[in-house]
């Protein structure tokens, strides 16, 4: 898995106003800090667990389709700013009378000798095969997994032809600075129209950015890694901890901080890029470009550029996924549709956060509202009692959903002639206090309508809270023999263990 690292698009705005204030220098100061804070949120890396799978394949969606769009502009040779998704349409359809014809030809042949060049990776898989047969196949798999590269190099080469027989058909990238920038410390004080700002300053004017957006970050880091690994565990705080790295040591280059680029990963993920070995690599030849190769980067198309981006991003939209989401758990397809809407209407930094709200909200429903069991046992000597059997633990947000279902299911049940209600704990793993406390009020609601309660198996820990929270005469049953022992003193009869017990009837309420 490899995470290409590249400026933060999503902080650019919040950038140009840092620039006005403080120039320059106090970019690298702020690149410090948020590697320096991102550091410290490692210890953090448990909150990116709350990103699921059908909100990471909704912001992978939304960011290919983003991404693509961004792209369209230059693959028809379109001039407009846009800042957002919506507004890129508006932006295409508005100016879509301006399109050079070179450009718009350039850039579809170029996007379909790609997608054909990406097929022959099919073609050219070994097989076993020997001899001269397996050495054409590695040949065509080459090509294949370098499409990127031949497709760049070749238009660039044409397009220098072009411009040298005075042909200005295309357009270019344009003049690129060479050299890397000097090493220098960050600037703890940046000196902006005669005023001097300290260190606390600075961070007076970044506010509670220096908080929020490196979060935001982090979550955008994680989930682009998550979209990449193909079912593989990722370490968040691995994540993390390579991201405030990064940081902390390019801001001593005047860098703008940096982030994982969906695009650039997606480039590299199709170019069959598998280890972060391949960062190394791609320094060396950055470095080397910056230093010899600059000029030459003037006449690389635009619209060539395009053609590499959407074709690399149109394969990482997740169509298959809402149909294995919807056989396997419809209900995973809101936070799936409300993170892909807000990805694509609102941005991709917030609509991730959405996305993650959206999960949160689910998993403290269903922790609000767990399953439980109702039954009504028969039994020739002992008669008639209620089970009850929650099916997960019993915490504040489920305590009073619990004791006002059991209510009810005794209410629905008075014609049962023994007056024993058992709660069956084998599947309940933990009891706070609030629960502890609502249990004890069940327990003395229930006596007042004349049904005891006996709770069945329960672990230690919890017979602990029970004895602590609930009435002193309160009733435990570790095992069968005392189950039917209780019931029996209910009844006021004796009960052989040997005869069998048959359930009635059985009911079930479902909740999500």
């Amino acid at each position: 898995m490899n995470n290409v690292m590249s400026p933060l698009s999503f902080k650019r705005k919040e950038y140009i106003l840092l620039q006005r204030n403080f120039k320059v220098k106090s970019q690298s100061m702020r690149h410090r800090i948020e590697g320096t804070h991102r550091y410290y949120q490692i210890v953090k890396g448990f909150l990116v667990d709350f990103v699921s799978t059908p909100v990471v394949a909704a912001f992978t969606s939304a960011g290919a389709i983003t991404i693509a769009t961004s792209q369209i502009k230059n693959l028809l040779g379109l001039h407009f700013k846009a800042e957002s998704f919506t507004s890129s349409w508006y932006k295409i359809f508005e100016h879509i009378k301006e399109t050079r014809q070179w450009d718009a030809i350039l850039g579809l042949s170029c996007f379909i000798i790609l997608l054909i060049l990406r097929k022959l990776k099919d073609v050219g898989e070994l097989n076993g095969l020997k001899g001269k047969c397996s050495k054409i196949r590695k040949v065509i798999w080459f090509i294949s997994i370098s499409r990127n590269a031949f497709v760049v190099i070749g238009c660039s080469v044409l397009a220098f032809y072009l411009q040298k027989q005075g042909h200005d058909v295309f357009s270019l990238t344009g003049n690129v600075p060479n050299g890397l920038p000097n090493i220098t410390f960050p600037h703890f004080e940046v000196v902006y129209e005669d005023e001097t700002y300290n260190l606390f300053q600075m961070l007076k004017q970044l506010g509670t950015g220096i908080l929020v957006v490196p979060f935001i970050a982090i979550l955008g880091n994680v989930a682009i890694a998550k979209a990449f690994a193909k079912g593989k565990a990722v370490d968040a705080s691995q994540e993390m901890f390579a991201l405030g790295i990064c940081n902390m040591i390019s801001s001593c280059f005047g860098s703008y901080p940096i982030n994982a680029s969906f695009s650039r990963g997606a480039i590299s993920n199709a170019s069959s890029v598998r280890t972060p070995t391949a960062g190394i690599y791609s320094a060396i030849l950055v470095i080397l470009s910056l230093t010899f190769l600059t000029p030459f980067f003037s006449y690389i198309p635009k619209p060539t550029l395009a053609a590499v981006v959407i074709s690399a991003v149109l394969f990482m939209v997740e169509i298959t996924m809402t149909k294995l989401i919807w056989k396997i758990n419809k209900v995973d397809l809101l936070p799936f549709t409300i993170t892909l809407l807000s990805c694509l209407l609102i941005g991709l930094e917030i609509g991730i956060i959405i996305g993650v709200c959206v999960d949160i909200v689910l998993l403290l429903y269903a922790s609000a509202r767990p399953k439980i069991l109702f039954e009504v046992v028969s039994d020739d000597i002992v008669g008639n009692y209620i089970k009850i059997t929650p099916t997960s633990a019993i915490t504040f947000p489920s305590a009073e959903y619990i004791r006002e279902r059991i209510i009810k299911c005794h209410q629905n049940e008075k014609g049962t002639e023994n007056r024993m209600v058992v709660i069956d704990c084998h599947r309940i793993h933990k009891v706070d206090f609030t629960a502890g406390n609502c249990l004890g009020a069940l327990i003395t609601d229930l006596k007042n309508n004349s049904r005891n309660v006996v709770f069945f198996q329960p672990r230690l820990k919890i017979v602990k809270i029970l004895r602590k929270v609930c009435p002193k005469d309160i009733l435990i049953a570790e095992s069968d023999e005392e189950l039917l022992l209780h019931l029996e003193k209910s009844r006021d009869m004796k009960l052989s263990y040997s005869q069998p017990m048959v359930v009635e009837s059985f009911k079930q309420v479902n909740s999500i």
